[in-house]
């Protein structure tokens, strides 16, 4: 939640409190000559706020940031609140049917808080469906607490003759029961129905194809002796590779300003397709896609000194040809190495008093690799891949859809169930130019991360640029790949500051959850 958000809602809150205190002190709320109670005018207000925020894209992008568990755990205060009603039934302040020695049963939710939040959401044994059933049953509860405290009261309505009557809870303090904790409940109950409508919510699958994709950016002439993009006229005379890349700009935004997407392996910047067009959509803001030789739309030379390093390089190389400034960079699988030897950089230029020709002021990760000892690729993956048997199923792989397939197909969540559809067009743009052989050659990144463990770990790279660098982590609960790598960065960075966040999903993450990441892509962003 963003700090704007943050300070509205604490004012609205305490412009809430003050005025409840002043019109509870002052005997509005204990009118009960006319119809409806005044105590209504206490409960619904609220409701008609959360009932905006929630419709609110601002609503939508702050549930998308709010781990599930929580807004379930919060229930259990409503524990405390059975407690106090029960106390005060026993001093005779309110009638019996307020507790749960008589018609309310409120306590019930509160008490099944945790095993529902922690079991749906983080152990993941209980299915979501059991949250959904928790909030609609809490719900209800609440409904049949305020329903006993409303034929309680001194009123034409009073169906409940039995002394005392319910008119406590409109004096004060007791006023902030039905004022603030009656609405906290509700709106801890509305959040997490609307946060499982937007997790449950169908999304459109292959919203561009990779034909489309390609077809919206474009290729530069990269030269690798000087480690620029030159002009087209002497690519042929440098022997330059050309380089896939798409820059969206908008002429009422900073051109020296853009987010950076960084491709992950293997399939490259098509793995951004679906987000682009949701930021598109939503909230255009300027873009810039990169591809490494090697990969989509890219040359893909057999003999090519592939590494980390040298798609550093592109990088920055694509960032001078079109003036970018600063960025803010958005990293998937492996380009989490290229933007650490990026950020090494900058550093490095700070402290010898250079200023970098583009700063990166803020990072996303996703499925990344940051530390050496996190890596746990299975064997007939990665591993197998940078193999002469490996290399020889990359070649088949070109041809046979079968064996392309069997060779990708983990990289999805068993839930997900990757359509024949989604392979097609992922095929389409790894085979490119010959491309699956870029496979082979590029699996050996996690052994060159090993053998730079040093200068391309994240634990001394936030120790030292927290402070000038806002950093991200998402990881996925099913990646078969790095599940390691969050746990590993939970125990290392977190003490930074560095918010760490574990969506439902695969390690093919970007096509999963492209709504859940393109609105933590536009928070981040603002």
């Amino acid at each position: 939640m963003s700090r704007s958000i943050f300070r509205r809602t604490v004012v609205l809150i305490a412009g809430w409190l003050i005025l409840l205190g002043v019109l509870s002190i002052r005997g509005f709320f204990a009118d009960f000559s006319k119809l409806p109670p005044r105590l209504t005018f206490a409960l619904l207000p609220p409701l008609l706020v959360v009932l905006l925020f929630t419709r609110s894209q601002t609503g939508k992008r702050v549930l998308q940031q709010i781990q599930p568990q929580w807004l379930i755990y919060l229930q259990s205060f409503r524990i405390l609140v059975e407690i106090v009603l029960w106390l005060l039934v026993r001093k005779g302040l309110l009638p019996v049917q307020l507790s749960f020695e008589g018609r309310n049963f409120d306590i019930v939710t509160g008490l099944l808080a945790f095993p529902v939040g922690y079991y749906c959401f983080v152990k993941k044994t209980w299915p979501s469906t059991i949250a959904l059933l928790f909030n609609i049953g809490g719900l209800f509860m609440l409904l049949n607490a305020i329903t006993i405290s409303t034929l309680s009261m001194p009123t034409p309505l009073r169906v409940f003759q039995n002394q005392p009557d319910s008119s406590l809870l409109t004096k004060f303090p007791l006023i902030y029961l039905p004022g603030l904790l009656v609405p906290l409940a509700y709106t801890l109950h509305i959040l997490s129905l609307q946060q499982w409508r937007i997790s449950r919510r169908s999304v459109v699958r292959a919203v561009i194809s990779a034909k489309e994709w390609f077809g919206s950016g474009g290729r530069l002439p990269y030269d690798i002796a000087t480690k620029s993009i030159v002009d087209p006229d002497k690519a042929m005379l440098l022997k330059s590779l050309f380089v896939f890349q798409k820059y969206v700009a908008y002429s009422k935004q900073n051109p020296a300003r853009a987010i950076t997407f960084l491709p992950g392996f293997p399939s490259g910047s098509y793995d951004w397709a679906q987000i682009d067009a949701l930021i598109e959509a939503k909230d255009p803001l300027n873009r810039l896609y990169v591809e490494y030789i090697g990969q989509g739309d890219s040359d893909k030379p057999e003999q090519y000194p592939y590494s980390t390093f040298e798609r550093a390089d592109v990088v920055e190389a694509i960032w001078k040809h079109h003036h970018i400034e600063s960025t803010f960079v958005v990293t998937f699988d492996y380009s989490s190495l290229v933007v650490m030897e990026l950020l090494r950089r900058q550093q490095e230029k700070a402290e010898n008093g250079i200023k970098p020709s583009t700063i990166i002021t803020k990072v996303l990760f996703i499925n990344g690799g940051y530390f050496t000892d996190g890596h746990s690729h299975p064997l007939l993956t990665t591993p197998l891949l940078k193999t002469g048997f490996g290399k020889r199923g990359t070649i088949k792989a070109q041809e046979s859809d079968f064996a392309f397939n069997g060779m990708i197909k983990g990289m999805w969540s068993k839930k997900y169930r990757v359509t024949e559809a989604e392979l097609a067009e992922v095929r389409d743009a790894i085979r490119r130019r010959n491309g699956t052989l870029f496979l082979h050659y590029a699996a050996g990144f996690v052994d060159e991360h090993k053998e730079n463990g040093g200068r391309l770990d994240l634990l001394p790279i936030v120790e030292r640029m927290h402070k000038d660098v806002f950093f991200y982590i998402v990881g996925s609960d099913k990646d078969q790949f790095e599940p390691k790598q969050i746990k590993l960065a939970k125990e290392r960075i977190s003490k930074y500051g560095v918010p760490i966040q574990v969506l439902p999903g695969g390690h093919m993450i970007t096509m999963e959850q492209p709504q859940l990441l393109t609105a933590m892509i536009l928070v981040i962003a603002k």
